[in-house]
């Protein structure tokens, strides 16, 4: 075994730990991706439902916008454009799809979730449910009210 691959197993400890245990860490760090992990790895070191929910979404989102950048934000995969738009988060049972600009979106057929100002998410349990949601229509939506925003210190 080579380091880096040591190095990959050590990180699948890692998030493995922050997925499943809460530890003194407190709640807030459970499933986040630790410092210098990879999303793929993240991904793969998460329970097996949560786990292939997350590739399914990425590889939905990918489809959906190839220009898209997959970057680590505040501990999570978010996806941008001009700024970020989307991201993934695990929680519990399920995977949230976090849309950053949830409010301004219009789609009435998948239900978005949540009282804040900005923000919505949807709320994925498994891979079955989540190939009947139009997640690529609502993804289409937020890429093209995130290019008409465009990039600035104008945040609407």
């Amino acid at each position: 075994m080579n380091v880096r691959e040591r190095t990959t197993d050590r990180y699948a400890q890692i998030a493995l730990y922050h997925a499943n245990v809460v530890g003194t860490m407190g709640r807030e760090m459970r499933g986040k991706i630790p410092k210098g992990m990879s999303v793929d790895d993240w991904a793969k070191a998460l329970p097996k439902g949560q786990g292939a929910i997350v590739q399914e979404l990425r590889k939905t989102i990918r489809k959906a916008a190839p220009e898209v950048r997959e970057v680590v934000k505040w501990s999570w995969p978010w996806y941008e454009i001009n700024e970020p738009f989307a991201a993934i988060m695990v929680a519990g049972d399920h995977v949230n799809l976090e849309l950053y600009r949830g409010t301004k979106l219009e789609s009435d057929k998948v239900k978005l979730e949540g009282t804040g100002k900005s923000m919505r998410h949807v709320k994925i349990f498994t891979v079955a449910e989540l190939r009947g949601l139009p997640i690529a229509d609502l993804i289409k939506e937020a890429v093209e009210f995130d290019a008409a925003r465009g990039k600035g210190p104008w945040r609407v």
